[in-house]
């Protein structure tokens, strides 16, 4: 049977909310934005930071022989948090919400989404969502402030009391399990953010107006734990509340990958935390994927990525953008090395040789379009613009022109005007790199600085008009383009 017509079925609870947590200058949510690497004022740009708890109780799934969920463990309890940005008047709020799955892959929260639209999201008076998405996350927080993040459990009830971790540079895999811990409880987890945020108690967080549109969104881990609910939970769900929880689904850098659906199962795919077979389904509501040139590296070309129109359909989208590598290093919007490090964590490498040879090449520009035209799919019917795949060379492979660029995909003008050789990842890495072209031949083509962006800016004014391209990404790429020929010069 349906998991959502199991008597032991939690699809439709509604979480407890507490919240939102007092905050002193000892005691303050892990990722404030007050303690980034460069601060950004909230207040001043009218929007609230508010922590939150949520308990109650989640199932534990096994997979039966076709993949699909069985109840393997019924009732265990949880308590889990939320990181909240909303207007902070609430006759500025757009009623959208993104819920974002908070990325794993460092070993504490990372906000992908938020370092990667935070500034779009505000100009628009969206509310963003962050739940911590894994019992290792939590185990960072508990580094963090004990006293503030104490009562945070993913815990299944018999386990035994054990130390929080501590990284360890040479010698840490933020892909680890954590003994008896519950990855699964994920899951529900993602379904009851959903039912809190459709239920009177949810304006607490999405204030009076309540929400308008809710998107539950993930990148690179993250993506893949998206793709997951929506493979084995988007339908159950929707039956278990009488209609679909979220509005539409945004999946970025991590191509249509799954996991396990708990922990301590044999993965079958390319990495440790999934397997590579994805069913696909056809959904009800909008699904945009965004796949960067270096994910194709990150995750080979065998999960499916350069397929014919894969992750493509009546309601799918799928963009494929050319010259990007997986991740951006250089974002600031994420905690301060000291923050980490009081996390148990390491922080990221700022060594200025390293940062200066990455990939200047914005996903980001792609991002924010793919979340106005899911938007304006979900909220006024209209289609977002057709899938865009990269070029395959005849053995399979992404075919790149003399310079070694990439061919085919959503090609902004960055790329189409090329000023160097952009690779989308250095090996199989989450970074790339960036070979600038000799001056004498960007001059040769371009005379100045303002020539060249109005080239550009001619280039991706068609896609603007097409809906691959908005304000904020075409400021961002201009931008980047001014950074690159400042290096040139």
């Amino acid at each position: 049977m349906l998991i959502s017509d199991d008597p032991r079925s939690t699809l439709a609870d509604v979480p407890i909310l507490k919240g939102p947590l007092p905050v002193t200058s000892v005691s303050y949510p892990f990722s404030t934005m007050a303690r980034a690497i460069e601060p950004i004022d909230l207040a001043g740009a009218g929007y609230l930071e508010e922590e939150y708890f949520v308990s109650g109780t989640a199932n534990v799934y096994a997979a039966d022989d076709n993949g699909k969920p069985l109840v393997d463990e019924a009732g265990v309890p949880y308590v889990n948090r939320l990181l909240v940005r909303r207007p902070a008047d609430d006759s500025n709020s757009s009623g959208v919400v993104w819920v974002d799955i908070l990325n794993a892959s460092n070993g504490f929260d990372v906000e992908d989404h938020w370092r990667r639209a935070w500034s779009h999201w505000m100009g628009r008076g969206d509310t963003y969502v962050g739940v911590t998405s894994k019992p290792l996350n939590v185990d960072a927080l508990k580094n963090f402030n004990p006293d503030r993040y104490g009562e945070l459990n993913w815990d299944l009830p018999d386990a035994a009391a054990r130390s929080t971790i501590k990284a360890v540079e040479g010698s840490w895999n933020p892909f680890q399990e954590l003994p008896g811990s519950e990855e699964g409880l994920a899951w529900d987890i993602f379904t009851h953010v959903g039912t809190l945020l459709r239920s009177p108690a949810g304006q607490a967080i999405t204030g009076p107006k309540g929400p308008g549109l809710v998107f539950l969104i993930g990148q690179s881990q993250s993506a893949i734990y998206l793709n997951t609910w929506i493979d084995m939970f988007h339908r159950p769900s929707s039956v278990a509340n009488g209609a679909p929880l979220f509005d539409g689904y945004l999946a970025t850098a991590g191509g249509a990958l799954i996991r396990p659906l708990r922990q301590g199962i044999p993965a079958a795919g390319p990495s440790p935390f999934t397997v590579a077979e994805y069913a696909r389904p056809e959904l009800e509501v909008p699904h945009i994927t965004v796949t960067s040139e270096g994910d194709v590296a990150l995750f080979g070309a065998g999960a499916g990525l350069l397929e014919p129109g894969f992750l493509d359909g009546p309601l799918r989208r799928h963009y494929m953008v050319a010259g990007t590598p997986h991740t951006d290093l250089r974002s600031t919007v994420i905690p301060a090395a000291e923050e980490i490090r009081r996390a148990g964590r390491l922080p990221r490498t700022m060594d200025h040789g390293f940062l200066d040879s990455l990939n200047l090449f914005p996903l980001e520009p792609a991002i924010t379009a793919a979340m106005d035209a899911l938007v304006a799919w979900a909220g006024q019917g209209q289609e977002a613009p057709p899938s865009v795949h990269f070029d395959t060379a005849p053995d399979g492979s992404l075919a790149r022109d003399t310079d070694g660029n990439v061919q085919g995909g959503l090609r902004y003008g960055l790329m189409v005007r090329p000023m160097a050789s952009f690779a989308g990842s250095n090996g199989g890495e989450v970074y790339g790199t960036m070979s600038l072209f000799p001056p004498e031949r960007v001059h040769a083509a371009f005379p100045t600085r303002h020539d060249y962006l109005a080239a550009m800016a001619e280039h991706d004014g068609a896609l603007r008009t097409a809906g691959y391209l908005n304000d904020d990404g075409a400021r961002q790429l201009g931008n980047i383009a001014r950074e690159i020929w400042d290096r040139l010069a």
